[in-house]
């Protein structure tokens, strides 16, 4: 899937804050792990890149933890671990 596509998915796959579940969004952001092998889903095909694509609210954006809230929410929703949402 190509950026422009992916882009154009999440404006209708992603309609909630990813830290708080509320609505209306303000953001769209794209979450590119430093090891996507670290990460749950297999190896990658050749060529392909692990992305995770969320969305944010305006209060939450404002939060001084952002990037490590959202990292921790994506790994704990890959791994199925219990809610850790503030």
């Amino acid at each position: 899937m190509k950026i422009e596509e992916a882009w154009a998915f999440t404006s209708w796959a992603v309609d909630r804050c990813l830290l708080c579940g509320q609505k209306p969004l303000r953001y769209r952001g794209v979450f590119l792990p430093n090891d996507p092998e670290l990460w749950p889903g297999g190896p990658l095909a050749p060529g392909k890149i692990r992305s995770f694509w969320y969305g944010l609210c305006k209060k939450c954006a404002k939060r001084k933890d952002v990037p490590e809230a959202v990292e921790a929410v994506i790994l704990r929703d890959q791994t199925h671990s219990p809610d850790t949402r503030h």
